[in-house]
């Protein structure tokens, strides 16, 4: 006789990854994970194939749904089935920088432009999601929106591939044009995120690697004209390693290969009140590959 375990436990294994996902109880989180990783190779394990234990393990209860890993104890839980896979995403980059030691990865939003990518490693609630987002309906490809590993050979930027999301409820300065893009793509929210499916060209799938062209920090001053200004290497040095959250590369490492990444990319601080405008003001430095998208 099965186990009521066996009988509830769904294994997904994701390219990258050391250990398995176990779903326990909510095998309905399984198609919103897989249409959330775009182009992450993700395939079933029978329960006695596995190589490892779980790794992350997302368990449902009358509550919601909890995450236990070697970052989570389980003790938060989310009622909503997109807030839940939004709480596992944190675990999964935590966990595929873990199992690729040679990585750094940077909190930022990055768009790949004609010039190569242009990258946004600013603090949280910058705007850097939203304005990416805007770049990508001017027709920029979208190539992170909140995490970007960094290849140790040569410093290219690699896609997470992973759906875009935007805090809810939208910012009121949102423009017609983003509103109507998003309002095109709008794939699964709750209360709080919305996450976007974006067309084919619009968003680099996972694995995919770029060089970067430009570091652009973000001050958001409302009513103000957009203004852009070139910054010093020190200043960029020092934003860019409090962005890298690997654990993994040794600290001297870790200012070597930043130090070589923001002394060869173009250093830029982009002050503006509404995306649009900064938009407007990015597009004159680095040119987009594409018309506007509706």
């Amino acid at each position: 006789m099965r186990s009521p375990l066996k009988k509830t436990t769904l294994m997904l294994g994701l390219q990258g990854l050391r250990a398995p996902v176990a779903l326990v109880g909510c095998a309905e989180l399984e198609p919103l994970i897989q249409s959330v990783l775009w182009g992450w190779p993700i395939e079933r394990l029978a329960l006695g194939q596995a190589s490892a234990a779980p790794g992350i393990t997302i368990r449902k209860d009358r509550q919601g749904y909890r995450r236990i890993s070697a970052w989570s104890d389980g003790k938060i839980f989310f009622p909503q089935p997109v807030d839940a896979v939004c709480d596992f995403l944190v675990d999964l980059v935590r966990a595929y920088i873990q199992d690729n030691p040679p990585l750094l990865c940077l909190h930022c939003a990055a768009v790949k432009t004609g010039a190569g990518l242009v990258v946004f490693p600013s603090t949280y609630a910058a705007g850097k999601s939203t304005l990416a987002m805007h770049m990508a309906a001017g027709g920029a490809e979208l190539f992170a929106d909140d995490v970007m590993p960094l290849r140790k050979e040569d410093g290219f930027g690699i896609a997470p591939g992973i759906l875009p999301r935007l805090r809810l409820p939208l910012p009121e300065e949102t423009g017609r044009v983003l509103a109507g893009f998003l309002k095109e793509r709008a794939a699964a929210f709750s209360p709080s995120f919305a996450y976007y499916a974006m067309k084919g060209g619009e968003l680099a799938a996972h694995g995919e690697a770029a060089p970067i062209a430009a570091l652009v920090l973000l001050e958001r001053k409302p009513g103000l004209a957009a203004r852009i200004e070139e910054v010093g290497t020190a200043e960029m040095l020092k934003s860019t390693i409090l962005r890298n959250f690997s654990k993994t590369v040794p600290g001297i490492e870790v200012l070597d290969r930043l130090n070589v990444l923001v002394s060869t990319a173009r250093r830029y601080r982009l002050t503006y009140a509404t995306s649009e405008q900064a938009v407007d003001c990015l597009k004159s430095l680095f040119p987009f590959a594409s018309e506007s998208r509706k």
